[in-house]
């Protein structure tokens, strides 16, 4: 008889743990969070400013990566130093850091120093940390089973389309082909910690808090929440999950709208990548295939 494999069970036990809260949350009308849309909408003000202004942020956030990926080429390790078909995890870090550093050094600038743009208060709703907090897990353990059966679809729908030689197959993403080597547990913890705070903070940053932002001043809300979740989708360049980033993407601008608050957004970013990366860990020690 096969003894069970602790991670797989643990796997099993997620798995169905989060099932059930998702149907507890959305049986129970009390604790239900159905995002309010369309509701709302006068908590969260647009950012008034022009084109032309936020064609100048855009800019800058340009230049600063452009910068630190010239200040951080030399440190990378020369291709012949590299095994073929491996990821090396020092490119991985460095490349994380140049992407994201600058994207958060530009944004403190531009609203420090950039005087023709009004300034931007990334929360408009004075809140408790432990409440964003709550209600951020709340709505994650709520939602997350229906971003699940998108990616089923959309997955089928990739397969359908390869059958038909309509699309190519698509690689694999480098972050899961990446842990999927060899790699310490140094390294491995290190990834998680930029997936898991770094990563959330930047890009709820840009893409609600600028970016939605300037898009509410500009169009119909739900035009620019839908086209707020499509670029996020598009930026992450990952065929196999682009509908459910889009669907994680609208789900982060209604957070974001419907409570006013930036750090609610934040954490459910963070409990989405950090249950990926859970998974993910669970996969490869016990012994299933990450691909």
């Amino acid at each position: 008889m096969t003894e069970p494999n602790s991670s797989a069970l643990m796997i099993s036990l997620l798995f169905f743990s989060i099932v059930g809260g998702s149907l507890y949350f959305w049986m129970k009308p009390a604790s239900r969070n159905p995002l309010r849309f369309g509701c709302n909408d006068q908590r969260l003000n647009s950012w008034p400013i022009s084109w032309t202004d936020f064609g100048i942020f855009i800019f800058i956030i340009f230049l600063s990566i452009l910068a630190a990926q010239s200040f951080v080429s030399p440190l990378l390790p020369e291709n012949a130093d590299l095994e073929p078909d491996l990821l090396d995890p020092k490119i991985a870090f460095l490349s994380i850091l140049s992407l994201h550093l600058p994207v958060l050094l530009a944004f403190s600038l531009f609203r420090k120093y950039y005087t023709s743009a009004p300034p931007l208060k990334l929360s408009t709703v004075p809140s408790k940390v432990s409440d964003d907090l709550k209600q951020a897990f709340t709505t994650f353990i709520q939602i997350l089973p229906v971003i699940w059966i998108s990616a089923l679809l959309w997955n089928l729908i990739l397969s359908i389309l390869q059958s038909l030689s309509l699309i190519d197959e698509f690689p694999i993403q480098p972050i899961v082909e990446l842990l999927a080597q060899d790699i310490s547990i140094t390294q491995f913890l290190l990834l998680g910690l930029l997936a898991i705070v770094l990563a959330p903070i930047t890009e709820e940053i840009l893409f609600r808090g600028c970016l939605y932002r300037f898009l509410k001043g500009k169009f119909p809300l739900l035009l620019a929440q839908l086209s707020t979740a499509f670029l996020f989708a598009l930026v992450h360049n990952n065929l196999n999950s682009f509908l459910p980033l889009v669907l994680i993407g609208f789900v982060l601008v209604r957070i974001y709208e419907s409570s006013g608050s930036i750090r609610q957004a934040m954490f459910f970013h963070a409990f989405f990548n950090a249950s990926s990366f859970l998974f993910l860990c669970l996969m490869k020690y016990s012994g299933l295939l990450l691909e």
